[in-house]
C-alpha cells in the first residue's frame, strides 16, 4: 500500500518570528520529517494541486466550478461555469478580508433565498445562479469570459487586494461583482442571519471557471479526507472513498494491484491566521493520520507514505519507507526547523 498524505498548512504560511510554533510538539510528524527525503517545487493551490494529480488541464482558470458542480448532484452541460461561493468581505484597516464558507456556514434556506434574488436581478443578463448545495453556489454565463480568478484557498483569510479577477474582462466583471454586494446588502437573509448573531452573506467569490472536462489520472484507488474537489475528482475516476480505519485495516492491494491511497488533511486555521485552531489542527492529524501511517510503516502494511506540502514560499514532498525509520541517526527535529525559509 503506498499513501500520500497533503497537508496544505503543515507549515504556518505567515512571518511571525516562529511563535506559532512555540512549544508545538508533534512527536510523529517530527519523526517522519526528520527522517523523511524531500523535494521542493514551486508553490501551488490546493486545487492546483489536486487537479494536476488527476490529470486535468488547466483552461483559463483550474476547471474546478464543473467538476464539483457534477459531484454536487448539477449538470454541467456544454456550459461554461464559475464557483460564485457565498462569502463575507470584513473591512480592515487597509482594505478587506475574505471569510468564506466554512466561517458563514450558510443555510439552505439562506442560499435558495438570496440566490433568488440575483436570478431575478440578472436573468437580462443570461447570468444564471446554482445552489445545489448551500455552501457552494454556481454561475452559467452564456460564454466564456476573458478571465482569470484566484482560487478560495489561496484567498480565504487574507486581504483580496491584488487577488480581484483579472484578465481582459475584469472591469465588467468587477462591476457585477459590485452589483452584487448592492443586491445582498440588507436583503432579509441577511437581516436574520445578523439577528442570530451570525456575518451576513455580503458577496460571492467567482473562481475556477471552466467547462465539463475528462478526469484521466487513476494513479490512486482510494481517498480519504472531507476536501470536496478531492472527492469530486475520485467519484470521477472510479476511486474508492475511505475512512482513517482503512490502512489499519490491512488492505494492501486492490484487484491485485497496489492499494494508493491519496489523504487530504486541511489545518485551515492557518488561513484565517488563527494559531490555537491551527495547533489543534494538527495535533489532530497527528493523532488520526501520522502515528497510524508511521505504525502501519513499522509493521510493513504500509510500503510507502509521501506528505505533500503547499506553502506560499514553496510547496515540499517528503517521502519515506519503512527502511528509512530505521536511519535512528537522524534525530527528530522541531516542526519549525522543516518549513520553507528555515535555517
Amino acid at each position: 500500500m503506498h499513501v500520500t498524505l497533503l497537508v496544505p498548512d503543515l507549515f504556518w504560511p505567515r512571518d511571525d518570528g516562529g511563535g506559532a510554533y512555540r512549544e508545538l510538539e508533534l512527536p510523529g510528524i517530527e519523526r517522519f520529517l526528520s527522517r523523511a527525503r524531500r523535494k521542493a517545487f514551486p508553490p501551488l493551490s490546493l486545487e492546483a494541486w489536486l487537479c494536476q494529480a488527476f490529470g486535468v488541464e488547466r483552461q483559463q482558470d483550474w476547471p474546478v466550478a464543473p467538476i464539483t458542480l457534477d459531484y454536487d448532484g448539477g449538470n454541467a452541460g456544454d456550459h461554461y461555469w464559475l464557483r460564485a461561493d457565498p462569502v463575507h468581505l470584513a473591512p480592515q484597516r487597509d482594505g478587506l478580508t475574505l471569510l468564506d464558507a466554512s466561517v458563514l456556514n450558510p443555510g439552505a434556506e439562506d442560499a435558495a433565498e438570496l440566490v433568488a434574488v440575483l436570478n431575478r436581478h440578472f436573468a437580462a443578463d443570461g447570468l444564471s445562479f446554482a445552489t445545489p448545495h448551500p455552501a457552494r453556489w454556481y454561475l452559467r454565463v452564456p460564454r466564456p469570459p476573458r478571465l482569470v480568478t484566484r482560487e478560495i484557498s489561496q484567498s480565504a483569510g487574507r486581504d483580496i487586494t491584488g487577488a480581484l479577477p483579472s484578465g481582459e474582462d475584469c472591469l465588467q466583471w468587477r462591476r457585477t461583482l459590485n452589483e452584487i454586494q448592492m443586491l445582498l446588502h440588507d436583503q432579509p437573509a441577511n437581516q436574520r442571519r445578523e439577528s442570530h448573531g451570525e456575518l451576513p452573506i455580503n458577496s460571492v467569490w467567482l473562481w475556477g471557471g471552466g467547462r465539463h472536462t475528462t478526469v484521466p489520472g487513476r494513479y490512486f484507488s482510494h481517498v480519504a479526507g472531507g476536501n470536496t474537489l478531492a472527492l469530486a475528482l475520485a467519484a470521477r475516476t472510479g476511486a474508492d472513498p475511505v475512512t482513517p480505519d482503512f490502512v489499519a485495516a490491512r488492505r494492501p492491494s486492490v484487484a491485485g494491484q497496489p492499494s494508493r491511497v491519496l489523504v487530504v488533511a486541511e489545518a485551515a486555521g492557518a488561513r484565517f491566521g488563527d494559531v490555537q485552531a491551527w495547533r489543534a489542527e494538527l495535533e489532530e492529524i497527528e493523532r488520526m493520520w501520522f502515528a497510524p501511517l508511521l505504525s502501519a510503516l513499522g509493521r510493513r502494511i504500509l510500503e510507502h507514505l509521501a506528505v505533500v506540502v503547499l506553502h506560499p514560499r514553496a510547496s515540499m514532498r517528503f517521502e519515506i519507507t519503512a527502511l528509512d525509520l530505521l536511519r535512528f541517526w537522524r534525530t527528530a527535529q522541531h516542526l519549525s526547523a522543516h518549513a520553507p525559509g528555515a535555517t
